[in-house]
């Protein structure tokens, strides 16, 4: 029975330095994850976002040519479409009669305050160049449709712990491409 009480402390030690680290470990921070699939079926990340900011989704609608904006933002570990801008109601785009309000904006018709849940997960499928898919988050632009053409874009929400967050978790692994496709605005 030698050593017995040096075990315990050691025990001890070990589920003390357990807890003080587990506020570290657990997840905390909510992120969004960009990830596109190419035709071969490989995935490959090209973005981390934080999940604080609204994040844009634009796009050129494919039968009257003319531009959207969707505003989504992450609420409750979910993407909730905050907010709509478009040119003009086209095909399959317009207000419901119990969803939010509209209001002109220059040559825009905006749609605010719809509050409409679409899950933890979104999947556009990129355009040609001419249908321009963009997706903005803060200072950030990725070029989808420049870049990542007929690729299934994937936003997903995950959490990550503060020390991930601390060994640089939210940046996305180098790819060149990533950086001639985002487009940074200057302060």
């Amino acid at each position: 029975m030698r050593g017995a009480p040096g075990a315990a402390i050691l025990i001890a030690i070990a589920i003390l330095i357990g807890l003080a680290l587990t506020p570290l470990l657990a997840p905390t921070r909510a992120i969004v994850d960009v990830t596109a699939r190419g035709e071969a079926g490989g995935t490959e990340r090209i973005a981390r976002l934080p999940a604080t900011a609204p994040i844009t989704v634009s796009y050129v609608h494919s039968i009257d040519g003319l531009p959207i904006e969707e505003e989504l933002v992450v609420r409750d570990d979910e993407f909730v479409v905050e907010r709509t801008r478009l040119r003009q109601f086209g095909a399959g785009m317009g207000q419901q009669a119990d969803e939010g309000s509209g209001h002109a904006e220059g040559p825009w018709w905006v749609l605010e305050g719809l509050d409409r849940p679409i899950g933890g997960a979104l999947t556009i499928r990129a355009g040609e160049p001419c249908i321009d898919h963009r997706l903005w988050a803060g200072d950030r632009e990725l070029l989808l449709s420049r870049c990542w053409p007929r690729q299934a874009i994937t936003l997903e929400i995950r959490q990550i712990s503060l020390l991930q967050a601390a060994w640089g978790e939210l940046r996305a692994p180098h790819d060149p491409r990533t950086e001639e496709c985002a487009v940074e605005e200057e302060s």
